[in-house]
Parts: C-alpha cells; structure tokens; sequence
C-alpha cells in the first residue's frame, strides 16, 4: 500500500502533464502496472496516449498502432502526446463506411486526423497514411481536404468526400523496373535521336516521347525541349575536337555543296595518332551567304580554324577536288604561312556547283546554278615546283579517276553511243514495258544514269551485259528498246572500265594513302595493259592514265608518301630518281622543324586518348577484286626493279631518314598497311615515326565529306527546309562526330554549372 501511494504521489505530480481524468476508474493492479511504466517512460521522454490509459492495455496488446510505438513519429514529433490512436492506410474504407451513416463530410476528414500536444500546445496532425507530417496548429477541413487529394490521392479516392484526385484515380498497379543509366548516355542518347536519326525538334514535345523518356529525364530533373537538345552537344563535341587537334600536324579536306538554294562549304581534318590510327572530323558544314570566290572561302575558313584554335602553321595539306576557286584559296593560305603553294592560280574564279562533287557513294542532290561539266572546274593541274611551299594542295584521287574516264568518254564516238545507251535505259522504266519485267523470273532494271557519277555509267552497261540475253528478247518485242547496234560498245565498254571501277571503290576508305591510290592506279593500269588489242577503249585509257600519273609525280607531298611506301621505294627501286630522292629527305627535315615548332608531340610516349574515341581502325590493303590474274609485283619488278635491302649506319635524322630507301621490299600483292608497317617502328625511332605519320596522315580522296554531304542532304529536307543556319551547322557537327557526343556531353556538365542549370529549368 505504500508502494501504491508512493506511485500515486507520483502521478499527482504529473497529473497536469499527462491530463489523465480516468485514472480513479481503473482497477488497482491496472494502475500500479500502468503508473509504473508511466515513471519509466517519462524519464526517458516518451508519453502515452489516453487511449492507453482509459483501455488499461498498451497498444500493442489490442493490436493498435501509437505515435510511441511509430519509429518516424518518434524521430519527427519525440515530445508528442497523442489522443487518438493511429490509423492505418487499411483502415480508411472501414472509417469511410463508418461515417457514410451520418453522411457528415466533416466527421470523415476528422476520423483522418488526431489532435495532439505537441510542446504544450495543441495540434491536429494527419493520420490518413503512415509517415505523414502534415500539422495543423488550428483545425481547418479545407486545408486537409487539399492535403488529402495532393498527398494521398488513393486514399482521398477512397474516402469519397471529393472529386477523383488527378493524380491516381486508381492504384498503380504496374510493376515497377530498375535500370541504369547515367545522365550522359540520357542525353547523348535523346540528341543523336533528333540529329543522327533525324526526328524534328518538336519531337522532344510529343506525347508518346514524354512518356517514355518523361520519368527518366524527372529521376534526373532535367527538362529537354526543342530550344536546348542540340546547342550543348554540338559545343562539346566542338570542344573534345579542339582538344584532339591541340598541338597536332594536321590535314584539311574541303568541298562545297548547294541545295534548295543553300551552299554549304564543308571542311574535314584527318590525322593519324600515336597508335596508328586515322581519325577523321568534320570541323563544320558552314553555310556560305556570299560568293565563292578565294577570298571569302579563306575568311570562312580562317573563321572555322580559329573557333578549334589551329594555327596556319599546323596545316600539311588540303585535298581538293582542283575547282579554280578551291585552288587558289590553298594558295592564299600558303601564302599566309610564308610560302607559295604548288597549284598556281586561276584567272577566273567560277563559281563552285554541286556538279563537282563526284564521289561514288554520293547521291546527286538539287542545284541552283545551272549544270555544266565538272570537269570544266578541274583544268588546273600541279605545274609549278616550289621546294619550300608550306600547305600543299593535293588533288583528289577519286576525281583524278573520273578524270581519266572524261578523257576517254569525251570523244565524239563513245559520247553519242554513251548518250544513245542512257536513253534507251530511262524508257525501260516506262508503264508500258512494266509487266513484261514483272512476269520476267530475274528480270531487274538497269542502273539509271548519272551525269556527276560516271560509276552509275558502268553499273548501267555492266547490269546489260549480264543481262544480254533478257535485253535482247525485249528489244526484238519493243523496237524503242533495241539495242542490237550498242552490243558491242557495252562489252568492250565493261571489259575496259572494270579495272577503274576497281580502283575507284578501293581508294574510298578513309584510311587511304597518297600511295595506297598511287598503287590501286599502277594495278589498274596493268590490267588494262592486259585486255585485247582490239578493244576500242584500251589505248585511250593507257594514254590517259599515263597523262594524270605524270602530274600526280609533280606533287611534292605525293613523292614523299611514295617514299615512306616498302612497296615501291626500296634499295635498287627506280620509280623516284635520285634527286627526287633527295627532295624527298629535305621534305622530312623542313617536317620535323614544324612539328618542334608546332605541336607537343612526344619522342618516346603515346597520347593516352589517341585511342579511346578514334573512329576509325586501319587494316591492310587488300587486293580489289580481280577481274584477271594479273601479279601487281611481278609488274612493278619488271618496272621499278626487284632490288635488296642494304644495311646503313644509323645516327643522325638525317641519315635515318636516307636510310628508309634501302628498306625491304614488301610484296606488292599481299595484303599491306603503310601506316601499320610505320607504326610498329615508332618504339624503334619516334622521330622517324613523327614524321611518316604526318605524310601519310594526308588523305589520298575527299570521299569522307562526301559522305557528310549525303548526311546533309538527309537533314535538310523539304519538311526542314526552314533550319537556321545555326540549327543546321549544330545537327550535322554532331551528326558527322557522334562518336564524340557522349564524351562532349560529360565535360559539359562536368565543367560547366551553366549547361545543367539550363537543361534543369523548363521554357
């Protein structure tokens, strides 16, 4: 019993803090139990609720959940005393249906709630879901209405007192998934959606896309729209270039392109790293708004060179299609660098057409200027010598094909059959003639025409050929479709040509040397050495070839990659005279003194990034198909010499780089990669290996910018025809780079605050 009064002192004591009225009615050994824990929990800071006390049981015991027994209500609220018990979420449809009697929409928002003491002062907190906050000093059933239909639509859909909640009307009953994903694949992912895939700019607004990509982009809190998808990735694809051009001796290829009355003047640059590896990227396709003249290509490109901080002086070469314009542009930036280029000037600057871009794979797109020959742009050919030029300008080995095949085709005997066959051609696709292809088991159309690709020709008379006996039957049927007196002209025609068509796919590869197109032009003129006499073609073509490879000798940077080459430069070869030679060697010297100058390379080590995002792997030349059996290395033996190599006391450049002439022969017809044959030297002697990389870092062909015109005759279509000349030129740097896209895109946001800043704030 003292015990018993000791406690009730006790209670006393706290009466008024825990409010207890109740306390008399419960029976005696329920109140000392209860007091007794009442003491032990209040020195340790916790209350308990009424309920507790007026049942006589913990609420544990009658399966009831309390803010003391509420890990988050203890961390959020530890001096809360509680007058009500805790209700959970499975309770609600019970209460909801308890109260639907009364039909009281203020009694169903109360049973959600509880009123407490918290700190001395009485609150109503919300207890329609377990680790809700939300407090209310004063009760106000609209402010825990809206905090229902926010916070808990799926209960407040339950309780019925309101409109369904618009953000779940019902469960979400979708399974969720984890995946990974970081923020740079995210968003190079959705930019090359709209420039390598073409999707137009309001695609980031569709309905379909937002749902898709929409909680991705909200787990990041980023916001991607038709303002800022493009901007960001083409500055850091812009910067990792500039970055990989740092210091480098590089080479340029540029070309122009017109279509719905907009030119474009596109420029690439091509290097090759320290682990032999060449690496193209396209500096930009820059719309042009004045005339092409010389001058203005120079101030566009010196626009273009300094956004990427290049310097004159790291120039080697420029490949070019020889257009008048282009020519002269070569030598002004020559000359800017304190030397005077190879390609001497033209008197009259055309203006460049689209009609000169002729790679194979290059579709024929619209132009405003009407068409004329694009030979007529190409009459300018390598006759002065300067010893000491600094840019040289080297001529497109593609184009130099076409070239001889103009030579040939432009007589007046092969230009009107030529001219007859292509008519006969484009009737076969009329409706008339239709059926008789269709019943025909086999049966396909001729390749059509095309003036700017003289590929299209042979593919044309190659498919009649093959073809002959089909042809035949139809000319006899339809009269219009005979082509009894051209049988003749095709065959020879495919005979002759097959070798150029060869040699044309072959130096398509971007990793084309000078002398990888030297050697691809030496095997086709051997095999066309090999057809039959009778052949009207034969003797043109040998002439014609013979014409161009003299000029291509005239080039300074074309001796010096022959003279890096096993294949056609070793002890006892005669291909490049003695003074040629020589030349050759003090080329290599003036070389290396810009490299010291100009770039940062190392002697010994390689760059760590030259392969992390290189696009483009070299693998040995192969043999083009062989239309005879025809052995590249006998002929050469029989030409140049067989020779030995010779041992030579190596100590200075100087000397090392006389001795790459007594190297060994490599066979001519095995597969081959100069770059790969220098590269493996670069541990023996890195200087040598510095310079070899350079020379044979210039592009044989221009193909690589015509292919990044095909992807510019993609993006500008006529339902994109109103592109800004920004949009454009941002939509085709990443397009043309986009292995640099994600890499661009994580210095970005790494670097600068700004561009997250901007793709976390909805426009």
């Amino acid at each position: 019993m003292k015990t018993k009064t000791n406690i009730l002192s006790v209670h006393r004591s706290i009466h008024d803090v825990f409010a207890i009225d109740a306390f008399e009615m419960l029976p005696q050994k329920n109140q000392t139990r209860h007091l007794s824990k009442c003491v032990v929990f209040w020195l340790i800071g916790f209350r308990f609720s009424e309920n507790s006390l007026n049942s006589g049981k913990m609420s544990e015991e009658n399966g009831k959940q309390s803010v003391s027994d509420n890990p988050a209500r203890k961390e959020n609220h530890p001096g809360v005393v509680a007058t009500e018990p805790y209700v959970t979420p499975k309770k609600v449809d019970n209460r909801k249906r308890s109260y639907d009697g009364r039909g009281s929409k203020i009694a169903i928002v109360k049973s959600c709630t509880q009123e407490l003491l918290l700190n001395g002062e009485s609150v109503t907190r919300c207890i329609l879901e377990d680790g809700c906050d939300y407090i209310q000093k004063v009760f106000r059933q609209s402010n825990f209405e809206r905090h229902f239909r926010l916070c808990h639509p799926v209960a407040f859909d339950v309780l019925g007192i309101g409109p369904p909640s618009e953000k779940s009307s019902s469960p979400n009953t979708e399974p969720a998934i984890s995946i990974r994903m970081t923020v740079q694949r995210l968003l190079g992912g959705i930019v090359k959606l709209v420039t390598v895939h073409g999707l137009p700019f309001e695609a980031m607004e569709w309905e379909g896309f937002t749902e898709v990509v929409g909680p991705l982009l909200k787990a990041y809190n980023l916001t991607i729209n038709r303002h800022n998808i493009t901007a960001k990735a083409a500055e850091g694809v812009n910067w990792m270039i500039s970055q990989e051009v740092n210091g480098r001796m590089i080479s340029l290829k540029m070309d122009i392109v017109s279509k719905m009355y907009r030119s474009m003047l596109g420029i690439n640059c091509q290097y090759i790293n320290n682990s032999g590896v060449v690496t193209k990227r396209n500096l930009g396709i820059i719309e042009l708004h004045n005339r092409h003249t010389s001058q203005n290509l120079k101030e566009e490109l010196h626009k273009v060179l300094k956004s990427f901080a290049v310097n004159v002086g790291q120039l080697t070469a420029i490949t070019i299609d020889n257009a008048s314009n282009m020519v002269k542009l070569v030598k002004l930036m020559s000359d800017e660098s304190g030397s005077t280029s190879e390609l001497y000037d033209s008197e009259n600057e055309e203006v460049n057409s689209v009609n000169e871009v002729e790679a194979d794979d290059f579709e024929g797109l619209e132009h405003d200027s009407p068409e004329k020959p694009a030979v007529q742009e190409w009459v300018r050919v390598l006759e002065d010598f300067a010893p000491d030029e600094s840019i040289t300008a080297v001529r497109c080995g593609a184009h130099t094909t076409q070239l001889v095949v103009h030579d040939v085709c432009k007589q007046i005997e092969h230009k009107d059959a030529l001219k007859e066959i292509r008519k006969t051609v484009k009737k076969f696709r009329c409706t008339e003639y239709k059926a008789f292809f269709d019943i025909s088991e086999g049966a396909a159309y001729p390749s059509l025409p095309n003036e700017t690709r003289w590929n299209s020709d042979y593919k044309m008379q190659q498919k009649l050929s093959q073809e002959r006996i089909f042809f035949e039957k139809l000319g006899k049927q339809y009269p219009d479709l005979d082509l009894s007196n051209h049988w003749d002209f095709i065959e020879e025609y495919v005979t002759a040509f097959e070798a150029l068509y060869h040699c044309t796919i072959a130096v398509q590869k971007l990793d084309t040397t000078l002398s990888d197109f030297f050697i691809e032009c030496i095997r086709a003129y051997g095999r066309i050495w090999e057809i039959d006499e009778t052949n009207r073609f034969k003797q043109q073509l040998i002439t014609a070839m013979e014409n161009r490879q003299q000029k291509l000798f005239c080039n300074r940077v074309f001796r010096t990659a022959v003279y890096f080459d096993p294949r056609l430069n070793f002890n006892g070869s005669s291909l490049l005279s003695q003074a040629q030679k020589e030349d050759a060697v003090r080329f290599c010297l003036q070389m290396w003194t810009r490299i010291k100058s100009e770039t940062k390379c190392s002697e010994n080590g390689s760059d760590e990034n030259d392969s992390a995002i290189a696009n483009t792997k070299n693998t040995p030349t192969t043999d083009s198909p062989s239309c005879s059996k025809f052995s590249l290395n006998h002929y050469l033996t029989r030409t140049i010499g067989s020779g030995s190599p010779q041992t030579v006391q190596l100590t200075s450049l100087e000397q090392r780089i006389r001795a790459v002439q007594y190297q060994k022969r490599i066979d001519a017809d095995a597969p081959f990669s100069t770059i790969q044959y220098w590269a493996a030297k670069r541990f023996e002697d890195p200087q040598v290996w510095e310079i070899a990389k350079v020379v044979l870092g210039v592009p044989g062909t221009q193909c690589s910018i015509e292919r990044d015109f095909n992807l510019f005759n993609l993006t500008l279509t006529k339902s994109r025809s109103k592109l800004s000349s920004k949009s454009l030129q941002d939509i085709l740097t990443v397009r043309t780079n986009k292995n640099l896209v994600k890499p661009g895109l994580a210095y970005m946001l790494a670097k600068d605050k700004q561009t997250l800043e901007e793709l976390t704030t909805a426009t």
